[in-house]
Formats: C-alpha cells, structure tokens, sequence
C-alpha cells in the first residue's frame, strides 16, 4: 500500500488541472445558453402612483382614482403584469410608474409588497404618491375639501352589522363604532341622508 513519492505527486498535480478542464468546458457549454436568457434590466421607477381603485376602464369613462393619472402618464404604456397585484403596474420612458392596489388595507398591501418585490422593477430610489379618496357627510364638508385627522377610524372596507347600529337588513348607517365620546362626536349624523 505504499506510494512512491513521484506519482503521489503525479495525482495531486493530474487532480487540479482536470478540475480546471472541468470548470473551462462547463463554463464554455452554458455561456450562450445565459445569455439567451437573460433578464431584461429592471424598470428604474422615479415615481409611483399608487391608486385604491378605478371605476371600469383606465380611460373613456367615469373617472376613479386612477383615471387621469393613466391618461396623462401611461396612455401609451405596455402593462407589466405582476403576480399577486390585483392590477398591472404601467410605466413611461420617465420612470413614473403607477397602478390600482385595492381598496382596503389587504388588498392594497397585498398588492404593494407584490409590486415591490417584483424583479421587474427597481424601486431603490423611488418615491410614492398616493392617490386616494374618502367620504364625508354632506353636512360636515364638500367636495374637493381637504381635511387633516385628529383620529382615525380604521373601518376597512365597512362590511360589518352591529346591532347597535341599526336593525338587520336597514339601510346602513354613516357612523363609525365610537371608542370615545367627544362634543364634536355627538354632533356628528347617526345615519345617511339620501333616498
């Protein structure tokens, strides 16, 4: 079981350069194939315009949230389409991309986090617009009335009954649960006025 010298040193020399061959022919073979299917460069996004939602169509009709955005920006643009967003992302040559997340804060932020782990766009020095409305009664303001929060009330999307709020099956009510009882709070209307 024992080796000369001269060809203990053969092997350890034969076993680099085979290794060597090795790497210089499999690095060889793949080459064209990587190139073949390399990943376009991801968008470098400047801006995104995040919209909670859009009435039917991004143009032509009733305007929503997201409407005039799309018209101005990316009327032209090609949809990126994004697993797990609810809406496509569209991008100008500018870098000022946008899309409709969802309303209510699981879609919205199931849509964000998907657009913004996608490898499609680049998102490193972006800023973020968000375009979003909410209502009021008639009575406390107007349309296009800006209004800074105090307090918040975190309702959702507002599908929820309880029963101190109105009768099952009635028309539903404009206020919110109240977890604190204030003199403006008293004020405010216990139901929608309309039809």
């Amino acid at each position: 079981m024992s080796s000369s010298p001269s060809s203990f040193r053969t092997r350890w020399l034969l076993l680099p350069a085979a290794a060597l061959l090795a790497t210089a022919c499999a690095s060889n073979s793949s080459a064209p194939a990587a190139t073949a299917t390399a990943a376009p460069a991801p968008v470098k996004v400047k801006v995104f315009v995040a919209a909670m939602f859009e009435i039917g169509k991004n143009t032509g009709d009733r305007a929503g949230e997201f409407q005039h955005w799309y018209e101005r920006y990316w009327k032209d643009a090609q949809p990126i389409a994004v697993p797990g967003a609810l809406q496509p992302v569209y991008c100008n040559t500018d870098g000022v991309c946008g899309a409709v997340l969802g309303m209510g804060k699981v879609n919205s932020s199931a849509s964000m986090q998907a657009i913004l782990l996608n490898p499609q766009l680049d998102f490193s020095q972006a800023y973020y617009v968000i375009s979003g409305v909410a209502g009021t009664p008639p009575s406390r303001g107007t349309i296009g009335e800006v209004n800074w929060g105090t307090w918040l009330v975190d309702y959702d999307l507002g599908h929820r009954w309880a029963p101190e709020e109105n009768k099952a099956g009635a028309r539903p009510s404009c206020r919110a649960r109240a977890t604190r009882t204030t003199a403006a709070s008293s004020s405010t209307p216990t139901s929608c006025a309309g039809p």
